[in-house]
């Protein structure tokens, strides 16, 4: 029987990845192989950079060719190249937490709205969203992290300073505003995290809101047990 193994493509971005965040290989309880993207930065992938399907494509064979049965994006915003590699690549493609947008809006339910967590509120666009397969009629709350203080030095900071319990706090304080946001009165009824590197903290969000809290771990894992399937006895 083949070994599987999800290939995840890295941003050129050095930080701290502490468990949780997809970078880190002890985050998955099945095998990945990682690969960075040379040249692709966090702001060229911002800014929407044309010339990065190349790169994303080369990287990702390199992964099939390395034994990569899956290719997984580890940035949210990867999004807007989903289309493009899954149509040059024979193998499944996952590229941006976002996808799991349709499920979790038929998970909550129209009376509820599900509330995303981003790097960066400014640059997660309404197009974006639609991409990853957002119901126009019910659209979801957003809110950034990108002024963050400790967030900012931490993440979007290239060898910036990482304070983990400070992320933590403003992660957390950022999800519970989420819930209090008026929206017409529709409730958040999921926490959705665009961000790769917000993983870490998923637990401390869930304890603070008894939420469900999706992001690209659960993605990840639902690719895989997709692809490992046991018999059942």
């Amino acid at each position: 029987m083949k070994k599987h193994v999800i290939g995840i493509l890295m941003l050129d971005h050095a930080l701290t990845r502490p468990p949780g965040d997809p970078g880190n290989p002890s985050t998955f309880s099945f095998p990945v192989i990682h690969t960075t993207v040379s040249g692709v930065s966090l702001e060229r992938l911002l800014m929407k950079d044309p010339g990065i399907i190349d790169s994303l494509t080369a990287s990702a064979r390199r992964l099939v060719k390395s034994g990569a049965s899956a290719i997984a994006g580890g940035c949210g915003f990867f999004i807007y190249f989903q289309e493009a590699l899954s149509s040059r690549l024979d193998v499944p493609v996952m590229l941006s937490s976002l996808l799991q947008i349709p499920f979790v809006q038929k998970t909550v339910g129209p009376n509820r709205r599900i509330g995303v967590l981003t790097a960066h509120a400014g640059r997660l666009t309404r197009e974006h969203l639609l991409m990853a397969g957002m119901d126009p009629k019910f659209p979801v709350k957003v809110t950034g992290l990108e002024n963050e203080p400790h967030f900012r030095q931490g993440i979007l900071t290239k060898g910036g300073i990482y304070d983990f319990a400070g992320i933590q706090k403003e992660v957390v304080a950022k999800a519970r505003a989420l819930l209090q946001a008026d929206d017409g009165g529709f409730p958040v009824g999921a926490i959705l995290m665009e961000c790769t590197n917000l993983p870490p903290f998923a637990a401390a969000i869930q304890e603070t809101l008894m939420l469900p809290v999706f992001d690209v771990t659960t993605m990840v894992g639902h690719l895989y047990q997709a692809m490992v399937r046991s018999r059942f006895s």
